[in-house]
């Protein structure tokens, strides 16, 4: 029993134990020590804070390059309906002042057809307009919006512990998932040594 007791329950706890313990500390070496520490000659930093700036850059250029580019920004804005916003906006403007500025003795049938013809004289004026805006506006964001800086500046204001925080939250399920294979992996193993050992020393 007592042999049965070591090789089934025992070698299982252990390594299951082994198991979450070292995938906890690796978890924890991501983000600590902050600060370099130096023991016995050797140097060490978490990977976080360690490679922060290169991290930070690379995060920044991913951004820009394959997920938002300034250029998909802008589509997404057009996609949105911002030039028929714009053009309504504008209407419901000229429409406001037009209403304020006509005479109250037209009657109602000729004021509002007046008003119509001239909101549509207008509007034809606008539109070509409000398209060289647009094109203004994204050659601006084109030519002026770095993403790939602003995501990096970002990152790297970020206190290492609001750091910690935000990849614990973004990933927080993840984590807990790599800690809990770990003590399944290790009761796992810890049977099979366990079996191993009681095949083996089956006389015993």
């Amino acid at each position: 029993m007592p042999a049965l007791l070591v090789d089934f329950l025992l070698l299982p706890a252990v390594g299951a134990f082994h198991g979450w313990l070292t995938n906890y500390l690796a978890i924890r070496l991501l983000f600590r020590p902050r600060r370099p520490v130096r023991v016995l000659g050797l140097t060490f930093q978490g990977a976080l804070p360690k490679r922060r700036a290169d991290l930070a850059r690379k995060i920044g250029l991913l951004v820009e390059e394959e997920l938002v580019s300034p250029e998909a920004l802008f589509a997404d804005l057009l996609k949105g309906g911002l030039e028929g916003r714009m053009e309504e906006a504008v209407g419901a403007a000229v429409d406001e002042r037009l209403e304020a500025v006509l005479p109250r003795m037209i009657p109602g049938p000729l004021r509002d057809s007046l008003k119509a013809q001239l909101l549509r004289a207008v509007m034809r004026k606008a539109a070509p307009a409000l398209a060289r805006i647009l094109d203004d506006a994204g050659r601006e964001i084109r030519e002026g919006l770095h993403l790939a800086q602003s995501v990096e500046d970002r990152l790297l204001a970020l206190d290492l512990d609001d750091l910690e925080a935000l990849v614990r939250r973004a990933a927080g399920r993840e984590i807990r998932s790599i800690e809990h294979l770990g003590f399944t992996m290790g009761m796992v193993i810890g049977l099979i040594q366990g079996a191993l050992l009681y095949l083996i020393g089956f006389g015993r």
